[in-house]
């Protein structure tokens, strides 16, 4: 079970990772760390219980999502304004 939550966990992100890699040849170097500290974390993942892991997974997710949302906001507010001034048809 700890490999399913944190080891998925971990999966998910190195795809993403290697879906980027693949695409646009950029390496997201925050979410590959993430996934490493994820897999380390799957001997000892077993020893809390589940609630526990799970806030830990859960802390740690958000802290990427945070950490992603303050360090990327203007590029993406800037995709996002970038066609406004073209007038609704």
């Amino acid at each position: 079970t700890a490999f399913a939550l944190v080891g998925g966990l971990a999966i998910y992100l190195l795809a993403h990772v290697a879906f980027r890699l693949r695409n646009i040849r950029t390496l997201n170097k925050q979410r590959l760390v993430l996934a490493v500290v994820l897999l380390a974390l799957v001997p000892v993942a077993d020893q809390p219980d589940a609630l526990t892991a799970l806030a830990l997974v859960a802390g740690l997710m958000l802290t990427l999502i945070a950490y992603e949302a303050t360090r990327f906001a203007a590029g993406r507010d800037e995709i996002r304004h970038a066609g406004g001034d073209v007038p609704p048809s």
